[in-house]
């Protein structure tokens, strides 16, 4: 084509139109080219295989495209899942729980307030084992009850000693077998053997008169020294009590009586129970509005105390209950005779007080160079209220404690930690048992 571009240098019309000419024909020869391409039947093979290749290599196949299905229709069925826990949840709780409780309410009711005994009684009734049960522990009680009222009537200073063998003597353990109102003389007078060393006769509506009487026989204490409790603060942890509920401080402390370790017995409570003594928590607790109330401590057979001092906690929660007039008194087995250890004993009276709500107050002894197994607060006058009640909640008692008798080999205080009273046989409890009924403070 440059030949006869060149021929026309000009530029005049017939060069342009020839120019258009050739450019024509070499569009309808690419047009005509392209059209053969497009049917030829190597272009389909070069396309297919270029498909395959990419589908394969690309992953794009129709296992892929299953799988794909697959995970996306999991996917929506654990939303849809959970969506449809949720609805049934919250229908159950508005539609049956919510409503539910008002209308049993209102059936509980209807059926409370209908006049057919019968019905109810049905509703109510023990099923057969628990009323043959309580027959049998109704008829075992009543049992019970009659052989302490045949003992106490014909052998009213009857006190049974646990059975000690033949072949090793041993000390007498005799828990106090006095009343706590004495007994009647030929004048008709009370005698009380309560106070340190003294016989205290009162009349019928008279103050107490002291006699003279022997003092108590000293006995040294026992031969082996557990622990010493040295007092520093009211409510501290250094007393008897917390040792012994804390296993020599071993433990977390639990409730000393209810682990079996010490006996707490009254005359008689008002409020509370007798292990409120030693559970070291501020609960209403007081006796009985009954003259020379009480409460004592029994530390176990084989463990006796030489105090030096006792911590009181008032059990009133309310103002105007204060605690006025007490003794802290320790048991001679030897002399059957109640001590008092108050350490103002023989010289002028201190004036002393447990003020209410939940006062508390910790007070000296004297132990009388001896070791008791049994201590008990005695109420000796009256309280702010004018009545017999004694309110205290808790105690607690600092000084020596002593082993009565070496440990058995393999007992717990032999490795070092606490134990509670030696077990007994059913009769010597149900002696004990007995004593309580007495009022006798064991």
């Amino acid at each position: 084509h440059q030949p006869q571009a060149a021929a026309a240098p000009g530029g005049g019309p017939d060069a342009r139109a020839a120019t258009d000419v050739v450019v024509s024909r070499e569009d309808d020869a690419r047009r005509a080219k392209a059209e053969e391409l497009k049917e030829h039947p190597l272009k389909d093979l070069v396309l297919a295989s270029l498909g395959r290749w990419y589908m394969a290599n690309h992953g794009v196949t129709s296992m892929s495209m299953v799988e794909d299905m697959r995970t996306v229709l999991i996917a929506y069925w654990g939303v849809a899942a959970k969506r449809i826990t949720e609805n049934v949840c919250a229908l159950l709780e508005t539609h049956l729980l919510a409503t539910i409780a008002e209308d049993l309410e209102k059936r509980l009711l209807s059926v409370a307030q209908s006049d057919d005994p019968k019905t109810i009684d049905a509703l109510l009734a023990q099923d057969d084992d628990t009323k043959r049960q309580r027959a049998a522990l109704k008829k075992q009680k009543d049992r019970v009850a009659a052989s302490l009222n045949s003992i106490n009537r014909f052998a009213p200073n009857l006190v049974a000693r646990p059975r000690e063998p033949l072949d090793k003597p041993k000390a007498p353990d005799a828990p106090p077998t006095q009343h706590l109102g004495g007994h009647l003389g030929g004048d008709g007078t009370s005698t009380s053997r309560t106070t340190a060393g003294t016989a205290v006769a009162s009349g019928g509506r008279g103050g107490p008169a002291a006699a003279p009487a022997a003092p108590p026989a000293k006995r040294p204490a026992p031969g082996q020294l557990v622990e010493s409790f040295k007092f520093s603060s009211n409510g501290d942890n250094g007393g008897f009590v917390y040792w012994l509920g804390t296993s020599g401080r071993r433990e977390r402390f639990a409730n000393p009586h209810d682990k079996g370790r010490l006996r707490v017995t009254s005359s008689g409570l008002a409020s509370g129970h007798e292990a409120l003594l030693v559970a070291r928590k501020r609960q209403p607790c007081w006796t009985r509005d009954v003259p020379d109330s009480w409460i004592c401590l029994d530390l176990g057979r084989n463990r006796a105390l030489s105090p030096t001092h006792y911590t009181l906690c008032n059990g009133s929660p309310h103002p105007g209950f204060d605690l006025l007039a007490w003794a802290l008194e320790g048991y001679d087995a030897d002399q059957d005779l109640w001590i008092d250890l108050a350490a103002n004993v023989g010289r002028a009276a201190i004036p002393r007080s447990l003020a209410s709500p939940w006062g508390v107050q910790t007070f000296a002894l004297d132990h009388k160079q001896r070791a008791w197994r049994y201590l008990r607060i005695r109420h000796t006058g009256l309280n702010s209220r004018g009545t017999h009640e004694m309110p205290i909640c808790a105690w607690e008692f600092y000084g020596d404690l002593w082993a009565m008798t070496p440990p058995r080999k393999g007992s717990v205080e032999r490795r070092g930690r606490v134990t509670g009273p030696s077990r007994r046989g059913a009769a010597s409890r149900a002696t004990t048992s007995a004593c309580r009924r007495r009022r006798v403070g064991l």
